[in-house]
């Protein structure tokens, strides 16, 4: 039988996903609550942060101005 925790993973100093974070025990992107979200349009459900892909989007830009790069990106719809 698989045993089920829910206890916090320990920070770690590398943080790709930065705008999610626990206030207490909830998780939270962007000052909203995913439970919240959850709630409101059920499971599954894939959210993302405005925020975190806008700024590792400027660090792509930045990393490859000399080439004028033409930068796409998809999400799961």
């Amino acid at each position: 039988m698989a045993q089920v925790t829910t206890s916090q993973p320990k920070p770690k100093t590398h943080r790709p996903m930065h705008d999610f974070h626990y206030v207490g025990d909830e998780l939270y992107c962007e000052g909203v609550k995913i439970l919240d979200i959850v709630r409101k349009g059920g499971t599954p459900v894939y959210i993302y942060s405005y925020k975190t892909i806008a700024e590792h989007l400027e660090k792509i830009r930045k990393a490859f101005q000399s080439v004028e790069p033409l930068i796409c990106y998809s999400m799961k719809a």
